[in-house]
C-alpha cells in the first residue's frame, strides 16, 4: 500500500492506468517499511480493517480459523507479524505431514475426513489439490475443511507428534438436478475416481423399506403374531431411466448412446457397490440386484433401462465409504 491507496490500477487506485497483462513470477521488497503485502491472481481487493475481500466480480471468500479471509484469488497476503510467512496459515513446508479433506453438514457437530495424501516436497504442487465430492445429497448445506497433519517439534528439534491444522473453511450449497448414479475405484497410489452417468429422462425410482418380519397364526388367538427376525432395515427398489449422449445444440448423438448404453450395462454388473442419488435429497448406497432390462419408449434409439436394487451400507459411514472405495482414508472410521 502506498499513502494508504492501492497502487495497482482500480477506481481509487495511486495510479489509474489500465492493468498491464504480464505474467509475475517473482516480488522483491527491500530498503521500505511495509505494513502488508497483498498479490492477487485476478481483480480481489483487499479492505483494509474490513474483516473481508472486496471483489469487482463478488467472488466468494474463504475463511480462515484465525480470522484470515482468503479470496479465490489470493496468491499471497503477508501481514509482517514478527515473521515473513505470506500464506493463511503459519507453517512451514517442512512441517507438515499430510494433507486432509474434512466434511461436516451444515448442523453437525464431528468432522469426517475424507481425502488424505501424504506430502513429498519433491512433487511439483505437493499442496495443491483437486478433487470432486460426488458423495453428497441435493439441497444440502456442506461445510469443507482443507487441513494439514504438522508434526510437532520440541526445543531440541525432536519430531514429538502431530497435530492437525485447519487451513481453509468453505461452505457449500449441493443442488442438482436429476438423478446420477456413481460408481468408484481405487488406483494404485490411493486416488479415488469416480465413474459417474445422468439419467437424461424419464427416471423414476420409488423406494421401499425392508424389515425381515415373519407372521404366524395361531389356532387360539384371533389376531397373528409378527415374529421380527434380526435387525435388518434397508430400502430397495427399481430404478428406470433413459441415458443418452447429447451433443451441440441438443441434438442426441445415436451411435454414441449405443454405445453409452452399453457401458451402462457393463458398470451395473461389475459387482461393485453404487451410489444412487435424486434431486430432492434423497441417497442411498446400494447394489444393483439382478438383469438390466431395457425398454422402446417410443423410438428406436429413445430405450430405457431398468433394474432392482437394495440398500448396502450408509452413505455417511465413513467405514462403509471407504470398504467400498469411494474415500481413501478410514482414521475416522466409526
Amino acid at each position: 500500500m502506498f499513502f494508504s491507496w492501492s497502487f495497482a490500477s482500480d477506481g481509487s487506485s495511486y495510479t489509474e492506468f489500465g492493468g498491464h497483462g504480464t505474467t509475475v513470477n517473482y516480488v522483491e521488497i527491500k530498503d521500505v517499511i511495509v505494513d502488508e503485502f497483498y498479490a492477487c491472481h485476478g481483480s480481489t481487493l483487499m479492505i483494509p480493517n474490513e474483516e473481508k475481500v472486496m471483489t469487482q466480480y463478488d467472488l466468494e471468500s474463504y475463511h480462515t480459523p484465525n480470522d484470515v479471509y482468503w479470496g479465490r484469488d489470493t496468491a499471497i497476503h503477508a501481514q509482517f507479524n514478527g515473521d515473513a510467512f505470506g500464506g493463511n496459515i503459519k507453517i512451514k513446508p517442512e512441517e507438515v505431514k499430510s494433507i486432509k479433506i474434512k466434511r461436516r453438514r451444515k448442523g453437525d457437530f464431528a468432522w469426517q475426513t475424507f481425502y488424505m495424501r501424504d506430502v513429498d516436497l519433491n512433487e511439483q504442487d505437493p499442496f495443491n489439490v483437486f478433487m470432486m465430492d460426488y458423495l453428497e445429497p441435493s439441497e444440502t448445506d456442506i461445510e469443507y475443511t482443507y487441513s494439514f497433519s504438522k508434526y510437532v517439534i520440541d526445543e531440541e528439534g525432536n519430531n514429538t507428534g502431530v497435530i492437525d491444522v485447519d487451513a481453509v473453511v468453505q461452505d457449500v450449497r449441493s443442488e442438482f438436478d436429476n438423478y446420477f448414479i456413481i460408481g468408484a475405484e481405487i488406483d494404485d497410489d490411493n486416488e479415488v475416481h469416480n465413474t459417474v452417468y445422468q439419467a437424461m429422462a424419464n427416471a423414476n425410482t420409488v423406494p421401499n423399506y425392508n424389515r425381515a418380519s415373519n407372521t404366524i397364526v395361531s389356532p387360539g388367538s384371533k389376531y397373528p403374531y409378527i415374529v421380527n427376525n434380526g435387525i435388518a432395515k434397508y430400502y430397495s427398489g427399481t430404478f428406470s431411466a433413459v441415458f443418452f449422449h447429447i451433443e451441440d445444440c441438443c441434438r442426441i448423438e445415436e451411435e454414441d448412446s449405443y454405445k453409452l448404453r452399453n457401458q451402462i450395462d457393463e458398470f451395473l454388473t461389475d459387482g461393485n457397490v453404487k451410489i444412487l442419488k435424486k434431486f430432492n435429497g434423497d441417497l442411498w448406497m446400494i447394489n444393483v440386484v439382478g438383469d438390466i432390462k431395457r425398454n422402446d419408449e417410443g423410438h428406436w434409439n429413445y430405450i430405457s433401462q431398468s433394474f432392482d436394487w437394495a440398500e448396502a451400507g450408509n452413505v455417511r459411514s465413513i467405514t462403509d465409504l471407504y470398504d467400498n472405495a469411494f474415500i481413501n482414508t478410514d482414521i475416522d472410521r466409526e
